[in-house]
């Protein structure tokens, strides 16, 4: 996204492209919150994924409500971007959430020697 608003010289479906980047940050978010619920549901151990969410989904969320604001070209993906940004505050409440409920790892067992 970053790329693509850097270089406004390429015009052919700009619009189309900005869209569909927003389009596919929100899946793969919204992907990432679902195995992350779910594996918390099957108890796996998840914390590094949830680690990852809790440390970089706050910087996209900043990113794009920055876009949201100062962006010029706001309004050709101004829905998408709303999409995007419900989709990583989202993840940042479900990150929070599924460290408080993810189960601690067993501990680990030595051989006697």
């Amino acid at each position: 996204m970053q790329y693509e608003l850097d270089h406004p010289a390429n015009t052919v479906r700009r619009a189309e492209r900005l869209n569909a980047l927003l389009n596919a940050f929100a899946g793969c978010l919204d992907e990432a919150v679902d195995r992350m619920e779910l594996g918390v549901e099957k108890q796996e151990d998840v914390r590094e994924g949830i680690k990852a969410v809790q440390t970089r989904a706050p910087e996209f969320l900043a990113y794009l409500k920055n876009l949201a604001v100062a962006s010029p070209e706001r309004n050709t993906f101004k829905e998408n971007l709303a999409d995007a940004i419900a989709s990583t505050e989202d993840a940042v409440r479900s990150a929070a959430d599924s460290s408080r409920e993810n189960a601690p790892p067993p501990p680990v067992r030595r051989r006697p020697q």
